[in-house]
């Protein structure tokens, strides 16, 4: 669980505060013959980089494909992640399903659903996965460790493989897998060793335990994957209402800044009457739709209550070292993950979290609030 751990904080580490290029709309398309000579941080529905990026590569989209070349790391977020290219740093990616077919020059750490190092893929340091269902047909120069479901390998691993899988799921050599170091894995089922598959090393297999304490440490692992999970979720909800409202999503939380207690204040009344007034609703016949539209408000914006916080936080602590706002989607992404770090603290992280959603819920009422009054029509007598 340590190695999962050490893979979350890889994936999120982030370099929040500068960056190089950023392209930002639905579609984002670096041609074949075009080349980037820096960082490059895209975000849209679709990531499309068949040239070259002479850098790092951060994408959160939909959809990812990256066959040309990038020079440094590649770290993505996405539901679906195509990597055919090559890659002279590290690939770090969290999503749905992720391909991978390239030359990755040093470390891969994937986690997600189902996740495929083709035939053709060449991983020259070591992977580290968390999935459903992995597959590895291609060559690992390193160690592999891997975590989740059903694991097949099809391909070569030149150091070791520890692998540890969950109670209904199998390992499985095929009869071309070759692994030339130790075999260690954790798993209910005997593996799977089709004719024709090496172990030149040794194989160990381990029973997972059942005691008590761990299946508090199993549970506390799922605690911690919904949590980041979760975050992920909330940073890509962020993404889009940047991209939709980016001038907006900053005004809100600034506005909301001047007169914090009051925000505050403004949070908790809505919190606390939203749902009184809906059940008033629900009473009422001629309510009901109303009160059904209402109460679904009222969980949207409690949701991105967190995001509008994040958003106000990160562009005042970029501000405070840079000497200039944060472009609204650094600030949204440093801020917001501030904030659910700091909400994982120990005894006092439930204050961050809740006062965190109060200023949102607030802020987003005193914008509407003052909107309708600056908005309101003035009649004049002539």
């Amino acid at each position: 669980m340590k190695k999962i751990f050490i893979l979350v904080l890889i994936l999120i580490s982030i370099p929040l505060v500068a960056f190089g290029v950023t392209k930002s709309q639905d579609t984002v398309f670096v041609a074949a013959d075009e080349t980037i000579d820096e960082n490059l941080f895209a975000y849209g529905s679709t990531v499309t980089v068949d040239g070259t990026v002479n850098g790092d590569l951060i994408a959160i989209a939909q959809t990812v494909r990256v066959s040309g070349h990038v020079a440094g790391d590649i770290l993505v977020l996405a539901s679906d992640v195509t990597l055919n290219g090559t890659v002279g740093g590290s690939v770090r990616a969290l999503g749905q399903s992720i391909d991978i077919g390239g030359m990755v020059a040093r470390n891969v750490s994937v986690a997600g659903n189902n996740i495929m190092i083709a035939s053709n893929a060449d991983i020259g340091w070591s992977m580290t996965s968390a999935a459903s269902a992995t597959d590895i047909q291609g060559t690992v120069h390193g160690n592999v460790l891997g975590y989740g479901g059903n694991m097949t390998v099809t391909g070569t691993i030149l150091g070791n493989a520890t692998l540890t899988t969950d109670a209904v799921s199998v390992i499985t050599l095929q009869p071309t897998a070759a692994i030339e170091g130790d075999l260690t894995y954790t798993a209910e089922k005997e593996i799977i060793t089709r004719k024709g598959a090496e172990v030149l090393g040794a194989t160990t297999h381990h029973l997972p335990t059942k005691n008590i304490k761990d299946v508090k440490a199993l549970m506390s692992s799922f605690g911690f994957m919904v949590k980041l999970l979760s975050w992920f979720g909330l940073l890509f909800v962020g993404v889009l209402l940047v991209s939709l409202f980016p001038s907006q999503l900053i005004a809100i939380g600034e506005d909301a800044r001047r007169r914090p207690w009051h925000t505050i204040a403004y949070g908790l009344l809505a919190i606390l009457l939203t749902p009184i007034v809906a059940i008033l609703l629900f009473l009422s016949i001629v309510g009901i739709p109303t009160g059904f539209i209402l109460i679904t408000l009222y969980f949207v914006v409690m949701y991105g209550s967190r995001i509008v916080t994040g958003a106000m936080l990160g562009n005042f602590i970029i501000a405070k070292f840079r000497k200039t706002e944060g472009l609204p989607l650094w600030s949204m992404l440093l801020g917001t993950t501030l904030i659910v770090l700091a909400s994982l603290l120990p005894y006092i992280g439930w204050i961050f979290s809740i006062s965190s959603v109060l200023f949102g819920v607030g802020a987003l009422v005193i914008k509407i609030r003052f909107h309708r009054a600056e908005v309101r029509p003035v009649l004049k007598i002539e």
